[in-house]
Parts: C-alpha cells; structure tokens; sequence
C-alpha cells in the first residue's frame, strides 16, 4: 500500500534471524557445570561454559573516546546502508542503521572470527576492538531504557530486542550474558505449535504499535531461533507544518507524474547547499530528534547525494550548514514497504550458515541459521509530525548487488538571504538523535501514488 496521506514519520523496527538467547539465568558464575540446567521461566537448558561472562562497566556512563569514534562510523554507515539498498531502482526505500547495527554487532561475538570481521566491516567497525563495541552498544541501550520510562502517545523513541529459540535447546551463559548486555529477552517457544507462532506475532504487534504484521511462513520446519529488534518512533514538529488547500504535482523517479497535499513553512532553518543537494533541518519538538531532507538539484542526482554523504559523513555536512530563512514546501506521504538487508559487503550469506555450533549450543550440531534479514515498514508524514514502524526478519538467501555510484557532488554554496525549497521529486530523509548523534532511520522517497 503506498498513499500520500500524511507527512508524519512513525518508524518501528524488527529485526529476525536466526539464532539463540535467554532472560535470565540464576547459575553459579564461577563454576562449569558438567550438565546443562533446565530453566522453567523461559523454557531452555542453559549450560555453564568457561568464558568469562562480559562485563562492560557503567552503562550509565558518557560515551568514550573510541565509542565516539565508533559512533561517527555508524553514522557514515546509515549513509552508505541507504546507499547500497536504494540505488538500484526506482521504488522507495527505508532502513533503520540502528536496528541493523544492534543486530550485527551482538552476532559478531559468535560467530567465527572471518564472519565476525565481515560483520563489522559491513557495519564500518573494522579495526575496532569487540569490547569496545559492546560497550558502545550497551550504553546506546541503557539510553533506550531510559526513552521508554518518557513514552508518550505523541513522542516517543523506544527499542526491543527480542529472540525466540527452540523451546528446551540447550545455551552456553556466555552467549546469554551478552544478549543480556545488548537488552535482549530470551525465550523458549515451540516453532512446530501454532500457539508458541502466535505469541511471537503478538509480540511484534505489540512492539510495533499494531503497524507491523507478524512472521509469515510456508514452513517452520526449519526454524530453530528468531531474533526481532524492534523500534518504535513518533515526534511531533517544533513548529506545525501548514497542509496546502490545492493539489501540486510531484515528478517520480521514472518521469511519471502524480498529484500529492504539500506540506509548507517559512521560517528560519538550519540549511545547507552542497553543490547538487541542499539540506535542511526540521527539529522535533523535544530537541532530541531532528529530521534532515536531501534534496537533489535534479531528479538524478539523488543517488550521488547520498554517495556524497556516505563519503563524507552526514555530521560534517551539518557542521557546515546555518540558519536560513527558508520558504519549504514538501509532500505530505504515507507508504509501507520491504528493503532487504543481505549483508551485501560481507560477501553471500549462504557462507555465514552452520555458524558457532561449538559457541552457542550443543545441542545443535549444525548451529543455528543466519538468514537474509529483511526491514518490513511503514512510515508517515504530515502536518503535525513523524511516525515509522519497522518489523526485520529473515528469509532464505536471495542475492543483491550493491550499486556504488561515482560521481560526488562539491562544497556548500554562498547562500542568499532566503531560500525557496520546493520539494517536487525524488529525496531523502534521516532522522537523527541529536544528543548522541547517531541516524535512528533513513529513507529514499523516489515514487508517490496518486
């Protein structure tokens, strides 16, 4: 369904895969038990293993100088992730980089250490310690923790990590520990009983605000864990957006042309031009959040504007931007989708299957499947603010082929003293949290529907 109803923006997100994790767990830290012991509360053995559990200090702390780093690197990730996946066509496209680096950064502590370095790399965290980046991930959910004691029906940024594992699989504590770390709830559940699916779809109904259907399959015979990371997201503007009372056009990606409500202001912005985009900030109203529209001098360049951004980062582009009075008009839209996330840099993920059996259990001698994960999503944007939700789940392996676009757009322009910014065909969008500087979601909008 694709309408351009509304220019709010509503994101949740989960991601699933397959793996296992656990709740809680009540065994002795310091001894290795030779059997593994059942836990009634989430339904799996759990047995005691010689790692030492990890330890990450003070969540609760400020961000180091290398987690610094590292969150800047993410923050070029969200670039090139929107990159790679939106480049291909003409059709729309939305991620979450904070879902997907949740996700690929917990898994790099199981898998082996080829995978681990493909994972993170894919991510732009190469050459970074584990630790670090647990760390770093750990307090980016410690800050979760503490947006979802401040939910209200019209602001609102909160995160769950979920994973589903064969009811009575037996786990090693060290894995556990760390999804613990990362926020994730553990449970056990029968893939074969059509009860234990539908508590899985209730909670990803739950967790996406009833956005997001569930996990749909022909089969789960073949299933052994599933691990969800959702996000769910809703601000209302600093200043209200004011709903033409006229129809205007909007030229799509494939020359088409379609009739769509622009949403208007002219106030003062943060802006910025870049040679072929410009760039302007629509702060929420919290402060926390803002949401950044690239917009390309022409219909062609959006690819090499997002190019431009995953080359040299969206932070440093916004260091050079500055107030501006700005006379913006932009569609008012909603629209649900699919974007598959492969994996693309690291290579197929056929290789990654049959993963850390000796890491994550023993009682499955062909580990647990890593498949294709896939963001299931539905955004919206009007007058009053942004909403998105977005479900990331996996599927069996297809192929994708990035597209590195080539060309790279200049320096910031010299501005006048006010800026018309008609918004009339394809541009991006990333909203970011601005306190810890990182890009919560991205979004392509190439096609509008009448």
């Amino acid at each position: 369904m694709n309408t351009n109803k509304c220019f709010a923006l509503a994101i949740g997100c989960i991601s699933v895969m397959a793996i296992g994790v656990l709740d809680s767990c009540k065994s002795d830290e310091n001894s290795v038990a030779s059997e593994p012991v059942y836990h009634s509360s989430f339904g799996l053995y759990v047995l005691e293993d010689d790692t030492v559990a990890y330890r990450y200090g003070d969540a609760s702390s400020s961000f180091t100088s290398v987690e610094r780093q590292i969150n800047s690197a993410l923050d070029n990730y969200a670039a090139g992730m929107l990159s790679d996946y939106s480049s291909n066509d003409n059709g729309n496209t939305l991620v979450s980089p904070v879902s997907a680096t949740m996700l690929y950064a917990m898994m790099s502590n199981f898998v082996e250490e080829g995978t681990a370095n493909s994972f993170l790399q894919n991510l732009g965290l190469d050459g970074y310690d584990k630790d670090d980046i647990n760390s770093f991930c750990r307090k980016l959910n410690y800050q979760n923790v503490l947006n979802r004691n401040s939910v209200s029906e019209d602001s609102k940024f909160a995160m769950a990590s979920n994973m589903w594992v064969q009811k009575e699989t037996t786990i090693y504590k060290s894995f556990l520990s760390v999804a613990q770390s990362y926020g994730t709830q553990v449970q056990g559940v029968d893939f074969k009983n059509a009860s234990g699916l539908a508590s899985i779809n209730r909670a990803i109904l739950n967790q996406t605000n009833n956005k997001v259907e569930g996990i749909e399959r022909s089969s789960w015979n073949d299933v052994t864990s599933i691990v969800t990371t959702s996000m769910d997201f809703k601000k209302q503007w600093k200043e209200e957006l004011e709903a033409d009372s006229y129809d205007s056009d909007f030229t799509n990606a494939d020359g088409s042309v379609a009739t769509c409500t622009m949403l208007s202001t002219i106030c003062t912005l943060n802006y910025g031009s870049f040679g072929e985009f410009e760039l302007v900030e629509l702060p929420y109203a919290d402060g926390d959040f803002s949401l950044y529209v690239v917009y390309p001098a022409e219909s062609g360049f959006l690819n090499r504007s997002i190019e431009y951004l995953k080359k040299n980062g969206l932070e440093a582009c916004i260091g050079k931007m500055g107030d501006m009075v700005v006379d913006l008009r932009i569609p008012k839209f909603k629209y649900e989708g699919v974007t598959q996330l492969n994996n693309a840099k690291a290579g197929k993920v056929s290789s990654i299957a049959n993963m850390y059996a000796s890491k994550l259990s023993k009682a499955s001698p062909g580990g647990f499947r890593l498949n294709d994960v896939y963001q299931t999503y539905s955004i919206e944007l009007n007058e009053k603010g942004t909403s998105v939700v977005v479900r990331t789940s996996t599927d069996p392996n297809p192929e994708h082929d990035p597209y590195i676009p080539g060309a790279t757009p200049g320096e910031p322009d010299i501005l006048p003293d006010l800026v018309s910014l008609q918004i009339e065909h394809p541009f991006a969008i990333f909203i970011r949290d601005n306190r810890l500087k990182f890009t919560a979601y991205a979004c392509c909008i190439k096609t509008l529907d009448e």
